[in-house]
């Protein structure tokens, strides 16, 4: 993805809004039902970024066009979408079994987009990134590539030691388990980031 921006880039900046919005949603479009018919796998890891395109420039244009939607209706959307898809959940397990997990919890499922965006806006018009110190925050900014590298592997290593969403309750387990990726992540791109040869893999 990161290979790619620079020419992603010059695309959002050479369309004009309205194009920008369709564009983005026919990368939605596109990624979820490739997701849904399950055939968003890949034989390797290079071109796996590429359904995720429809966030990268959505995340370009609510930042630098902004949006119309009111606080009450994305809070709404929000809380409708997390319902919707445990509800969802439920109502395809007898149905699939477990593939109803991959289904309706994956990136790419339409209600999990809109569930993302919402809470992108939300934490966008809250300004809750305020709560961590400035100079905290501008570090972990800093690394943000190697945090959303690394943080794979953490999540697999976690497992091993069966720290999963699911450790004694979701509630508890999702939490624990997304702060602790999340905290191994940035002290791992942080260490990586004094390392000369291996700053520009984080940075």
């Amino acid at each position: 993805m990161y290979l790619f921006a620079p020419f992603i880039q010059t695309l959002a900046f050479s369309i004009d809004s309205s194009s920008l919005r369709i564009l983005i949603f026919c990368c939605f479009v596109v990624a979820a039902i490739e997701s849904l018919l399950g055939g968003s796998s890949s034989s390797t890891f290079l071109s796996r970024f590429v359904p995720f395109i429809g966030y990268f420039l959505a995340g370009y244009y609510l930042l630098n066009h902004g949006h119309s939607l009111s606080n009450h209706l994305l809070w709404l959307l929000f809380i409708v979408s997390g319902l919707l898809i445990a509800v969802g959940t439920g109502a395809l397990l007898p149905v699939v079994g477990q593939r109803s997990w991959k289904i309706m919890y994956t990136y790419l499922n339409p209600i999990v987009i809109i569930m993302s965006l919402c809470i992108f806006l939300i934490f966008m018009k809250h300004k809750l990134t305020l709560l961590i110190p400035p100079g905290l925050l501008q570090h972990i900014a800093t690394v943000s590539l190697g945090v959303y590298v690394i943080h794979p592997l953490w999540f697999w290593l976690l497992g091993k030691f069966k720290i999963t969403p699911f450790l004694i309750h979701p509630l508890i387990g999702i939490p624990i388990t997304t702060l602790l990726a999340f905290m191994l992540s940035v002290l791992s791109a942080s260490l990586m980031a004094r390392i000369p040869f291996l700053k520009k893999t984080v940075c």
